[in-house]
């Protein structure tokens, strides 16, 4: 081999390589520049193929036009690239009819702790101290039922670093199939930062916790979120409303947890400086765990009730609330 096609040959293999480690960067970017409980776009995941036609494209003008790229070298490159563009593709199609699967482990945020270094942060607990079903919450069975997924018997609560750790624990397991006629359940803290009833949704100002649904095909979705900075608004029935401001305004993400759906029991890490929240200080929290069915959308409701902590301030106009100080 003569000294230029020797360049051309180091150009080549200098050219390929490059660009398919700058392909399989784009594909981890965007996935990661997407990290949460959703799918990505469509064209966003769509820019590591375009990349592969981009390369495939360049080998050829370099084989066809420029004649110093050897055929086996160039002809085993562009094979390469079309099965991994084929595999893309297929995936692509594959998640596109049978459903993005929200659930897997790629699109969570996992707490970056063990289970015995949570449980020695958790200092502060609160037991549920009745089972007893709520009757006559709106929309809701004419006789109480008992669903243990739903049924919280304890909520735990610590402070680590900048974290507030919070942890719910059910009489029964958070399901993954779809059971009979339930099609949600969700496990939240409706938080009063400031004790103060004017500022927020009736005094709420942050939406905290567990959300699982499963479609008309049974597909499971879950997710762990925190709405924060909902806007002063005094009116109960404007629940939603307030809500869908503050995530319009982009005050909504997603948050690292441990447990869920499968367990009998999950942990969220919560950011405090999100919330101007530190230890030592009194906050109000209505705690509570639903599911709905496709007949009643308060199927099953219950709210954390504890002699301790249980309070009934002027001006509450949200069920039942509890005010703790934070470890």
């Amino acid at each position: 081999m003569n000294n230029v096609n020797k360049t051309h040959l180091e150009r080549f293999v200098l050219i390929f390589f490059v660009l398919m480690i700058l392909t399989v960067n784009i594909g981890f970017a965007t996935e990661e520049a997407y990290y949460g409980e959703q799918e990505p776009p469509i064209f966003i995941r769509m820019i590591p193929i375009v990349v592969i036609v981009v390369v495939v494209a360049l080998l050829i003008c370099l084989k066809v036009k420029k004649g110093f790229v050897p055929k086996k070298i160039s002809g085993l490159a562009i094979l390469v690239l079309v099965i991994s563009s084929v595999l893309i593709g297929m995936g692509i199609i594959r998640e596109t009819l049978m459903g993005y699967p929200p659930q897997t482990e790629r699109y969570q945020l996992q707490i970056q702790l063990t289970e015995e270094e949570l449980e020695n942060i958790l200092v502060l607990h609160i037991i549920d101290e009745t089972d007893a079903e709520a009757f006559g919450v709106p929309e809701s069975p004419p006789e109480p039922v008992n669903y243990p997924p739903a049924n919280i018997s304890k909520v735990s609560l610590g402070v680590h670093g900048k974290y507030l750790y919070v942890k719910f624990e059910f009489f029964g397991e958070l399901p993954e199939q779809k059971e009979d006629q339930i099609v949600k359940i969700t496990a939240v803290i409706l938080l009063d930062k400031d004790c103060n009833y004017s500022t927020g949704w009736v005094g709420i100002d942050a939406v905290i916790g567990l959300v699982i649904e499963w479609d008309e095909n049974g597909q499971l979705s879950y997710g762990f979120s925190m709405v924060y900075n909902i806007p002063d608004t005094p009116n109960l029935e404007d629940e939603q409303w307030a809500v869908q401001q503050a995530v319009d305004a982009g005050y909504q993400i997603n948050l690292p947890h441990m447990g869920g759906p499968g367990y009998n029991y999950f942990v969220i890490q919560i950011p405090m400086d999100l919330l101007g929240l530190q230890s030592d200080k009194q906050v109000i929290m209505e705690i509570h765990a639903e599911a709905a069915s496709v007949e009643y959308e308060h199927y099953f409701f219950d709210s954390v009730k504890n002699s301790q902590y249980n309070y009934e301030g002027p001006g509450q106009q949200y069920g039942e609330a509890l005010k703790i100080t934070l470890p």
